[in-house]
């Protein structure tokens, strides 16, 4: 894939990922398939022929993993959990060393 077929996957894949937003769908891949379809079929059709089939799968995957992630993180900090960060967590060979 050279770089501008790069260059069309990911604009098909924003303009897809944009209208999912705009429609409230978390997962085109399963439980919103069918909503998906209906609602942003221009759009995913665009990714789908811009992007090789297994990128259409990681992209899909990756974003709702990503939004699940930060709704996990916005809830625990809304029960008040403090939220480490890599410099927070020691490592049996000192602060930020592997062992």
């Amino acid at each position: 894939m050279d770089r501008a077929s790069r260059e069309r996957c990911w604009q098909g894949r924003d303009k897809f990922f944009a209208c999912l937003d705009k429609h409230g769908i978390l997962d085109p891949l399963n439980k919103q398939k069918d909503a998906a379809d209906a609602s942003c079929a221009l759009e995913k059709r665009q990714f789908e022929d811009g992007c090789v089939a297994t990128w259409v799968d990681y992209f899909c995957k990756k974003r709702l993993m990503e939004m699940q992630r930060e709704k996990m993180i916005a809830d625990a900090k809304a029960r008040g959990v403090q939220i480490l960060g890599p410099e927070d967590v020691r490592h049996p060979g000192g602060k930020g060393q592997s062992a």
